[in-house]
């Protein structure tokens, strides 16, 4: 281990595009590898960022990335410790912003599942460069998969997954008796001038709760 990386303080930073139950457990995995290379090479964690449900790729700001950046801009952080490259940035303006931050301030990326990157030389930066590239077009490539599954789905007449929508079982396709009977009453509330909130406060009352609990 290169001697400069010892005795430094280290930011932790976790993000989970998609959290279904609410639980937090893929930031919770992340954050016990992130503290654990930490410890195994005599780190001190000073802060730990997270975004949790919320995608790097549909331009939504991520205050605990927003927060990162700011700790290696007033030089709290000298090591950002991460589980893999694409849980830190998927999109190039958010990769431009983190290495411009890193170079300037001296700061090195660690990777539990990946290398550390260091950006003082210009060997460091290129292979970080390259990283980002392979990262987003996984990224391109997933997402291409994804709505051409989509599209067959919706042309056989299935249905593509995700969510349970409400008024359906899981499968997306066997009707709920009680939902969808809520379904019908609530538009007919509504169209007979009733708000959404009045609507939704009758079904709240009825103890129907979302596809995912809520």
């Amino acid at each position: 281990m290169d001697a400069k990386l010892a005795d430094v303080n280290a930011t932790v930073y976790l993000r989970i595009s998609d959290d279904r139950t609410g639980l937090e457990a893929g930031v919770t995995r992340q954050r016990d590898d992130c503290e654990r290379r930490c410890q195994d090479r005599g780190w001190t964690v000073v802060r730990v960022e997270s975004d949790n449900d919320i995608s790097a790729t549909k331009g939504k700001r991520r205050p605990g990335f927003e927060a990162l950046l700011a700790s290696i801009e007033a030089g709290t952080t000298s090591v950002v410790v991460a589980w893999s490259l694409d849980r830190l940035q998927r999109s190039k303006r958010d990769e431009v912003r983190l290495y411009e931050a890193c170079q300037r301030k001296g700061v090195t990326l660690s990777l539990v599942k990946g290398a550390d990157l260091d950006f003082a030389s210009a060997a460091g930066r290129f292979v970080a460069d390259a990283l980002g590239s392979v990262a987003r077009m996984e990224v391109e490539m997933k997402s291409e998969r994804q709505q051409r599954a989509q599209l067959q789905a919706a042309e056989q007449g299935r249905r593509s997954g995700g969510r349970r929508p409400f008024g359906y079982e899981a499968d997306g396709m066997t009707v709920r008796a009680a939902e969808s009977e809520a379904i019908r009453q609530g538009y007919r509330s509504f169209l007979a001038g009733q708000s959404l909130a009045g609507v939704a406060r009758e079904w709240n009352a009825l103890g129907l709760k979302t596809g995912q609990g809520g």
